[in-house]
């Protein structure tokens, strides 16, 4: 009887561990298909991030957007590949999840009404103040120069001699709206302007933290779950009923929750 208990016992040990070494090949294994998976997402998405062009676009309501795709990389990964975005990175304080490096270009063409202003003798500046038609640029200045008038023989004889331009006032106002989008299956940077004069002509931006991994695969990114169910083997003592302690090996299928994890 107790050979026949030992061999149960035995038979039960080797299904146990069998059923331990299989479930831990087969999360072993979806482990490495969903690391696979990543790197292959990431690789997409960077080859996107560097050899495709600013996209232009318009958006729902008629305005006109640019975007680019964004590269998911480490540090030396930015560094290598964007050495102009890694040094702005670098000077940054604090934690930085993702960065951007936008260049605005703006064209536009107006007028103004000049003012011819006498200062002394023979010294003149012509002021001006110019506005654009929706009041994102104001330039106010000032354009020096000398002028004498001579009279030869009953003619007139003009001399203007030019001085130099100053600048009062330069102001510019433009609103950026930008963001992070999903688009063909591949994460874009937008750049919407508010004002339709406004193009951009480099676009450059990189998740540093993660972030977009994330959203893609988030089951990786969560912290170790605190249940667990599985075939567990151990060394138990019971008391029982009669209170009597018994003790040994014992092999089952359980419930468990980990109050820590190491």
């Amino acid at each position: 009887m107790k050979l026949k208990n030992r061999l149960v016992f035995f038979l039960l040990f080797i299904t146990t561990v069998l059923l331990i070494l299989f479930l831990r090949q087969c999360n072993s294994t979806n482990n490495w298909k969903n690391k696979l998976k990543q790197e292959k997402f990431e690789n997409t998405q960077n080859i996107h991030a560097l050899k495709d062009s600013i996209k232009e676009e318009y958006s729902k309501n008629n305005i006109k957007s640019f975007s680019k795709a964004i590269a998911i990389m480490s540090k030396e990964e930015l560094q290598e590949n964007f050495p102009d975005l890694y040094n702005n990175f670098k000077n940054e304080f604090g934690e930085v999840k993702y960065i951007t490096h936008t260049i605005v270009k703006y064209k536009d063409n107006g007028q103004t009404s000049n003012a011819i202003v006498e200062l002394d003798s023979n010294h003149y500046y012509v002021g001006s103040n110019y506005i654009n038609k929706d009041s994102t640029i104001q330039i106010v200045g000032k354009s020096y120069f000398y002028a004498n008038i001579s009279k030869i023989d009953s003619a007139y004889n003009l001399i203007v001699k030019p001085d130099i331009t100053v600048y009062d006032s330069i102001s510019f106002s433009i609103g950026l709206t930008t963001g992070i989008k999903k688009q063909d299956d591949i994460y874009r940077i937008f750049v919407t302007p508010d004002n339709k004069n406004v193009n951009i002509v480099s676009l450059e931006g990189a998740d540093v933290s993660n972030f977009i991994n994330g959203l893609e695969f988030p089951n990786q990114q969560n912290k170790k779950k605190k249940w667990s169910v599985g075939p567990n083997i151990g060394y138990s003592i019971i008391l029982s009923k009669n209170n009597q302690v018994y003790h040994g090996i014992s092999i089952g299928i359980g419930v468990q929750y980990s109050i820590f994890n190491f």
